[in-house]
């Protein structure tokens, strides 16, 4: 039987190759562990196949409009409360979850242990726009490219755009970048896309016109900010700060990579750019505290971490692995009126955030699968898995185990303790099985 599937599919998939049915060959990219067979050229020679007919057919399909992003996979059952939170959303991005102390974030710190902290939680990518796009969408980041193509906005964002809420969106580097303006914001009327600084300086920006743009709200109307600080990325700091941790790099070269002699000082560079950070997070946190008018909901996350070597196998910075250093992000919510204090430390993912605000601060009472690959960020769940993907690349989160797979059919399974190849071990096909499934689960036409 297993022979004869084998020789099914791939004769499927050569017909409709050689007929451009596109509803079975774009699958092939949805399968990173599949490699379809095709034989148009046989066919050609044989004179089974009319070759201008093919080319010509062809060019027909390519320029049909087709929807590749389905979502969400039907029109959402909303009872939207009465009196609607303000959110505040500010993702410090470059924050990795061990910097949250007392010594080096003593603002934040401080803010968590009055709210929430999510002691175990990950990013749903390892770089900027990943993380961004699936923080927002609640949604792999391979679904990122057709969500910029066809202008598909989260539906986060359409549904405070239904509840009437006022958007204010400032980040450090600009919002002039394809996934603000062709996705994440691309709904949104009179915003403002134009480039900006970024670094220590951007980041310094960002909070004062958030500062500035907050004394003018009023309590009539509820409102969304969205404030983006990126000097974690770049290690910067403002011009003339030196920071309390020593010894620290002073001067940061791109274009020579990091020897681990450098190690410490590096390492101490980005703890006072983390303490400087801190020191903005703080003074904002207090403006919201004095300036708001009704109860508002303020999440503090980052996309992604930074690695420094930390496992002695030359992995620096951020993009290169999916490491926990990389990966493993913090998340303090204040949820005032609803929550009381606590530390979180069941398994919990950025893909978690959407359908919580969803469903708990806007009324949204459709299941979760339809909209999301996440789950409440209140779900204890032990033995969930957790997702993390660039467009070419996923890793899965298991307990202590990681399973690293990509388009080209590699798979392989590291300890989460020390981002190590785990001997003698093999993938559980089950487990990719309910993966590939979550992958494809928006896949339009």
């Amino acid at each position: 039987p297993l022979l004869v599937c084998f020789f099914l599919t791939h004769s499927v998939h050569i017909w409709a190759d050689a007929l451009v049915y596109a509803p079975i060959t774009d699958q092939k990219a949805n399968f990173p562990l599949s490699y379809p067979m095709t034989a148009k050229s046989f066919l050609i020679k044989q004179g089974w196949l009319d070759e201008d007919q093919y080319r010509q057919l062809s060019q027909q399909v390519a320029e049909q409009p087709r929807r590749r992003l389905n979502y969400p996979l039907r029109p959402l059952s909303v009872q939207a409360p009465e009196s609607a939170p303000n959110i505040l959303l500010v993702v410090a991005d470059g924050l990795r979850a061990d910097q949250l102390d007392a010594i080096t974030m003593p603002n934040l710190n401080r803010f968590a242990n009055r709210h929430l902290r999510f002691d175990n939680h990950l990013s749903a990518g390892n770089q900027p726009r990943s993380a961004l796009f699936s923080l927002f969408y609640s949604l792999p980041s391979h679904y990122q490219r057709d969500a910029e193509q066809e202008g598909i906005a989260p539906v986060l964002i359409d549904e405070l755009q239904r509840q009437d809420y006022r958007f204010g969106l400032f980040a450090s580097g600009g919002l002039d970048k394809p996934l603000y303006r062709n996705a994440i914001f691309s709904t949104l009327r009179n915003q403002s896309f134009d480039p900006a600084v970024n670094g220590a300086e951007g980041d310094r920006k960002a909070a004062a016109d958030f500062d500035h743009w907050l004394e003018q709200q009023d309590n009539e109307r509820p409102w969304f900010s969205f404030v983006y600080l990126d000097a974690l990325n770049e290690l910067d700091l403002p011009t003339g700060a030196v920071g309390p941790f020593q010894p620290s790099l002073q001067q940061l070269n791109p274009t020579q990579a990091y020897q681990n002699e450098q190690r410490e000082a590096l390492f101490n560079r980005y703890r006072n750019s983390v303490f400087y950070t801190d020191r903005l997070l703080g003074q904002l946190l207090s403006r919201v505290r004095q300036v708001a008018g009704r109860d508002t909901l303020i999440i503090v996350t980052s996309g992604h971490g930074v690695e420094f070597n930390d496992n002695d196998n030359n992995t620096w910075g951020f993009g290169s692995a999916y490491s926990p250093y990389q990966l493993q992000v913090p998340l303090v919510i204040g949820w005032p009126g609803q929550r009381q204090p606590a530390r979180l430390s069941h398994p919990t993912s950025q893909l978690d955030l959407v359908p919580t605000l969803m469903r708990q601060a806007l009324g949204v009472q459709s299941p979760l699968r339809s909209y999301s690959t996440g789950q409440s960020l209140f779900k204890a769940d032990a033995n969930r898995w957790r997702l993390a993907s660039d467009e070419e690349e996923y890793v899965i989160y298991q307990k202590d185990d990681i399973t690293l797979f990509n388009r080209r059919g590699d798979v392989q399974l590291l300890r989460a303790r020390d981002y190590k190849t785990e001997p003698n071990a093999s993938p559980e096909l089950s487990l990719l099985l309910q993966v590939m499934n979550d992958l494809n689960r928006f896949q339009g036409e």
